[in-house]
């Protein structure tokens, strides 16, 4: 046995090697278990802070773990008692080399004796175990897998505790010291060590982290701030705070800290931040720096500046408009630069285009910190800004701003003087005036003058323009083109029989040209201006006379300058009906011109001129037709009126006797009515239409009225809608924000369910949810920039208009803040904002309504001084023909003056005719404004004019008296003439009721006499620019559009003003008029001042013998030009008395301005209790001032 010894103490090797692995990992992982439970006890000793106690309790669990862990894991593996059986199955398990032999000698090393067969058996079996476990591997049999395992978890657990001691030494060590040594007690706070002093233990100092570390925040913002702490404190965290302009001595403030989930992290917000602050965070004696918190303005925007360059062929300087609301409206082409201007210092801009990338707007630093971004003016279109400013803060624009591009469009000119065709001599002077006004500015009008002798070059005369208002520099808008062509001084000298053709020629700074219709100038001889004979008339068959050769010239000029505009088909079609027009329909051929009467023969040379004429007329014919030539026939018919002149032969309504063709058709009872139905078919559609617009009568500045009537009421009329659409929001609004606070009306679970409402329909729920509350207010916003863009362009026709657009303009902002707001769930503010718009709604509403009415009042004066104008030439007109009606009746014959007179009437009383027929169709509009305007006492008696032009069939008494004059039958034509003046005077004193029932008070009649009287005074001024100047002038008097009426309030004086210099002569005054000039603005004044004079018989407004002596001066209008013509002079009597009224309502007007105003200071300064007793004193003083 002495074998198997050496085999056992194999086996006991490996024994004593498994039990040291075990033991040692068994160790490890007491180790990894141990420190587990101590965590768990610093743990709790961090979050908790237990005392002495249970920081005893927890150490005396962490010790018994010990122990437990110990004996488990390392003492019992040590102890175990392993045989050598299951020592051998170990080994044999881990070693398949043995093959049974270690394991069968443990088991049967017993039996060795048992029989010699049976112990040779084992002997052998143990000395092959011994023979191989001699070469054992002890390290092949002990699995060392586990210790590996657990030592390096137990590595990695220590790695971890070394890693934490050393980024917290002092925290962990406390905490360790605090759990391992309960008995000792903690010595007090500001040892600043870990040591042990007189038996206790010193705190460490707490180091603090402060979030942000260089604040900033907007003045009125709230401010929060966080604070990290090294260690729990032990003392309540405080934020000290004092604003930094204290001293050192000042006190700090001190508010607590609220803990965060976050391990020893503490916050604090203040509300509402307004200066700059200094401030720190301390705990017990430990505090943290010093830090400051500095305070900046909330961005806010401080206006929008819009530069305007013109395009360079306008000449105009750049447009500034310091205090815009972002709107542009410009010609095209022109270039915007807009600024926009903060309280801060601006880091970045951009201009946001829908559907384009933004624009980025350049910086500007300095006082007044801003952006700026330059566009060029293309298209209308819209875009909003967005800027930042240095501390991150953004500003929008309230809403999208609109940009409209204007295009420059042709100028429009009527022709004042002459407005027919005219006769003269060689030494004669013709003035031609003209009414132009233009978008952007007239740049010259000329007029071209073309003579019909060949070898003559057409020739230009300059028009002089002067501004038609005041207080304009050039380029007039609006301007009176005036200039004279004097035959005497003209080269080559007019010779009698000349002919020349002419025409007006408006430019704009653009070039762009418009031409008037083509008007004829004859030139006579002098005896001509001496005597009349007048041929009696052929007696024979008449047939149907030609038109007027110059009514096909003025056709074909006014189709051959419409050319670039009409497409191709169209001007054939056109040209073609006027040479069929050109076509007797007797014979199919044109009319022929300057034929003799019947039965008289002329001699070759005059019949040669006839033939020339008419080859002319062919040859225009001709042209029109398949070449459409019209430069080509206008040449022609220029060159056959030439002809015509050269035989003496009138261009009017000539009878000629039948033709030889037979084919004629019945001459009509009315010729007049032939000229009309053969102009109506020459000059076609488009010249009837234009002739219908000029209404010469009235003239631009009625159709400038007019129009800005009618944009007046459609603007109004939307506003009024916004308004209504604008108090129903405001309402919703205000039930919206006095819901929002209410707790009860937020739903509970425990509440039934609402009645399902129908949703399609707003105006159900109530109250409204804030979201679709926000888009209405939009919608509303957006609507209220439409009706400000409208108010905006018609400012264009009148400047009053803006102020409508501004109050448009700050209502959309105002929506749209409301709209933000509402989206906010800030009802309160959104109310506020809807409130304000509502207000500035309502001011543009009754601005508009002020400017319909004042249009109205224009209107219907203008309209009322043309009414009169026809009734004083209807009346002098009825004066000439019933003088020769007289004089046929004594049996005498007309003077030459006379017969010039009787010539001309028939055309005069055509043209009294058309004016009258197109005022009537004035009248009508008129009323529909009236009827808008809800002024129903007006629109009654407008209505009485049109009743009464219907009624006494004006129109057809004028065709009736025209006939009259062309068949010689005065006594019937002074006849007619007088019922026209009737039903003329009838609808002149229903336009006067209507006028004067728009001034339906004191108020508004002192307003309107004192404009009257400052134009009649201004008027009476420019005609005799060498009268002494008044005094009252030159201190100051306010005129028209600057008196102080009884409706202005505080800031609405305005100062008079200036005379431009480049209106005055070189003695500073007024330029003199030509006596021409001044007959016709003496006959004008007398219009003007016969209204007057019924307005102030009204209201007894004057002093009876000054209205009397005013009257008496106008009761004969011609009689006053006349007096104009010969010596202005002779004007300063009536000039004195009308100083003298314009004084006396002054007076009146401003008694009644400080009675109001009065009355406005008494109720916004006077407490109520009080104002009782002030009414009795002002009522006082007002009777002492009486």
């Amino acid at each position: 046995m002495g074998e198997y010894a050496a085999m056992s103490a194999q086996l006991a090797r490996v024994r004593q090697a498994w039990k040291r692995a075990a033991a040692l990992s068994g160790l490890a992982l007491a180790f990894v278990e141990l420190l587990g439970i101590f965590s768990v006890a610093l743990l709790i000793d961090v979050l908790y802070r237990p005392g002495p106690v249970v920081r005893a309790i927890l150490l005396a669990v962490v010790l018994a773990a010990f122990v437990f862990l110990l004996v488990r894991h390392v003492v019992k593996p040590l102890f175990r008692h392993i045989p050598d059986e299951q020592i051998a199955l170990y080994i044999e398990e881990h070693n398949p080399g043995f093959e049974g032999a270690l394991m069968t000698a443990a088991e049967f090393r017993d039996r060795a004796g048992d029989t010699s067969e049976q112990a040779r058996l084992v002997e052998a079996i143990i000395r092959e175990a011994v023979r191989r476990s001699s070469q054992l591997d002890l390290r092949r049999v002990v699995d060392l897998g586990r210790l590996r395992k657990y030592g390096l978890l137990a590595a990695l657990v220590l790695f971890g505790y070394l890693f934490m001691g050393a980024l917290f030494p002092q925290s962990l060590g406390y905490h360790t010291l605090r759990v391992a040594t309960p008995w000792i007690p903690e010595a007090a706070e500001g040892d600043g060590t870990l040591h042990r002093v007189s038996g206790g233990l010193s705190r460490e100092p707490i180091r603090f982290r402060l979030t942000p570390e260089h604040p900033s925040v907007a003045r009125g913002q709230p401010f929060r701030l966080e604070a990290v702490l090294s260690r729990f404190p032990d003392r309540p965290v405080l934020f000290l705070f004092r604003p930094q302009q204290a001293d050192a001595a000042a006190r700090w403030m001190e508010l607590p800290m609220q803990e965060l989930d976050r391990l020893n992290a503490y916050t604090i917000e203040l509300p509402d931040v307004n200066e700059p602050l200094e401030f720190r965070v301390a705990s017990g004696e430990f505090q943290s720096d010093v830090h400051k918190l500095e305070v900046y303005e909330p961005i806010a925007l401080r206006g929008i500046e819009l530069r305007i360059r013109y395009p360079d062929y306008l000449k105009m300087p750049e447009a500034v408009d310091p205090q815009a609301s972002g709107d542009v409206a410009a010609p095209v082409g022109s270039q915007v630069t807009v600024r926009i201007q903060a309280n801060n210092p601006l880091k970045s801009g951009r201009l946001l285009w829908p559907g384009q990338p933004a624009q980025e707007m350049d910086v500007q630093t300095g006082d007044a910190p801003s952006v700026s971004a330059t566009f060029e003016l293309k298209t209308d279109a819209q875009y909003e800004f967005l800027v930042r400013d240095i501390h991150g803060q953004e500003a929008k624009s309230p809403g999208p701003l609109n940009v409209r591009a204007l295009q420059d469009k042709a100028p429009e000119m009527s022709v004042t003087l002459p407005k027919v065709d005219i006769t003269t001599h060689p030494l004669g002077e013709i003035t031609f005036v003209a009414e132009v006004t233009d978008d952007f500015g007239v740049d010259a009008v000329d007029v071209v003058c073309q003579p019909s002798r060949e070898g003559q070059a057409e020739f230009r005369i300059p028009l002089a323009l002067e501004p038609r208002e005041r207080l304009t520099r050039p380029p007039y808008r609006d301007a009176r083109a005036q200039g004279l062509l004097a035959f005497e001084n003209h080269r080559p000298q007019a010779q009698p029989t000349d002919t020349y053709t002419y025409y007006f020629e408006a430019r704009d700074a653009k070039g762009q040209v418009v031409t008037s219709d083509l008007y004829v100038i004859n030139v006579g001889h002098f005896e001509t201006w001496a005597t009349w004979q007048v041929m009696p008339p052929e007696i024979g068959a008449p047939e149907l006379m030609p038109p007027p050769l110059t009514m096909y010239l003025a056709a074909a000029w006014h189709l051959h300058t419409q050319k670039p505009q009409l497409k191709p088909d169209d001007f054939g079609r056109q040209s073609e009906e006027l040479a069929a027009s050109m076509e007797d329909p007797g014979t199919k051929k044109p009319f022929e011109y300057g034929l003799p009467p019947k039965g008289v023969v002329w001699p070759p040379e005059r019949m040669a001129h006839v033939e020339a004429c008419n080859r002319h007329v062919n040859a225009a014919y001709t042209a029109l037709q398949k070449p459409h030539d019209t430069g080509a026939a206008v040449n022609h018919l220029r060159l056959a009126l030439a002809e015509l002149n050269i035989l003496g032969i009138s261009d009017t309504a000539v009878v000629k006797t039948q033709s030889g063709s037979g084919g004629a058709p019945e001459l009509k009872e009315d010729p007049f009515s032939q000229i009309r139905m053969a102009m109506e078919k020459a000059q076609a559609e488009a010249l009837a239409s234009d002739a219908a617009a000029s209404l010469p009568t009235l003239g631009p500045g009625y159709r400038r009225e007019l129009r800005k009537l009618e944009e007046a009421e459609k603007v109004k009329k939307k506003a009024e809608e916004l308004q209504n659409e604008v108090k129903e929001l405001a309402e919703l609004t205000r039930e919206a924000a006095q819901a929002k606070p209410d707790a009860a009306s937020q739903p509970q679970p425990s509440a039934p369910k609402p009645q399902t409402r129908d949703t399609s329909k707003p105006d159900q729920e109530r109250p409204m949810p804030p979201d679709r509350l926000a888009e209405a207010q939009e919608r509303a916003a957006q609507k209220a920039k439409e009706v400000a863009e409208e108010a905006q362009k018609a400012a264009e026709l009148d400047p009053q208009f803006r102020q409508a657009a501004q109050n448009m303009n700050q209502a959309a902002n105002e929506l749209f803040n409301a709209s933000q707001q509402a989206k906010q769930n800030e009802m309160q503010k959104s109310s506020q904002e809807v409130e304000k718009a509502a207000k500035n709604i309502e001011k543009a509403v009754a601005a508009l309504d002020k400017l319909r009415q004042h249009n109205l009042e224009k209107t219907l004066d203008k309209l009322e001084t043309a009414l009169q104008r026809l009734h004083n030439e209807q009346k002098m007109m009825r004066r000439q023909t019933e003088a020769v009606a007289e004089k046929e009746r004594a049996g005498q014959k007309p003077d030459a003056q006379q017969e010039r007179d009787l010539k001309s009437m028939p055309l005069r009383q055509a043209q009294v005719r058309q004016d009258t027929e197109a005022l009537s169709k004035e009248l009508e509009k008129q009323f529909e404004a009236a009827r808008n305007a809800q002024r129903e006492d007006v629109a009654r008696q407008l209505d009485n004019a049109k009743q009464a032009e219907r009624r006494g069939q004006v129109t057809q008494k004028m065709d009736n008296a025209v006939v009259a004059l062309n068949q010689k039958d005065i006594q019937a034509a002074a006849a007619e003439q007088k019922k026209a003046e009737h039903s003329l005077e009838k609808m002149l004193d229903s336009v006067r009721s209507a006028n004067d029932a728009l001034a339906s008070d004191l108020d508004s009649e002192l307003r309107r006499a004192l404009n009257e009287s400052q134009r009649i005074d201004r008027k009476l001024s420019e005609m005799n620019p060498q009268a002494p100047p008044d005094e009252s002038q030159a201190q100051g008097r306010p005129d028209e559009t600057n008196a102080r009426t009884p409706d202005a309030t505080k800031g609405e004086e305005k100062t008079k003003p200036q005379t431009r210099p480049e209106e005055k002569g070189e003695t500073g005054r007024e330029k003199p008029l030509s006596p021409q000039q001044r007959r016709e603005a003496a006959e004008n004044l007398a219009f003007e001042m016969q209204r007057f004079v019924r307005h102030l018989e009204n209201r007894n407004l004057a002093d009876p013998d000054d209205a009397r002596k005013l009257k008496e001066a106008v009761e004969r209008p011609e009689e006053l030009g006349l007096k104009a013509e010969e010596d202005p002079r002779k004007l300063e009597p009536l000039r004195a008395i009308v100083r003298r009224v314009n004084d006396k309502l002054e007076k009146e007007v401003e008694a009644r301005l400080e009675a109001k105003r009065l009355f406005s200071a008494k109720r916004e300064e006077v407490p109520p209790q009080y104002r009782q007793l002030v009414n009795q004193y002002y009522e006082a003083l007002g009777k002492a001032k009486q």
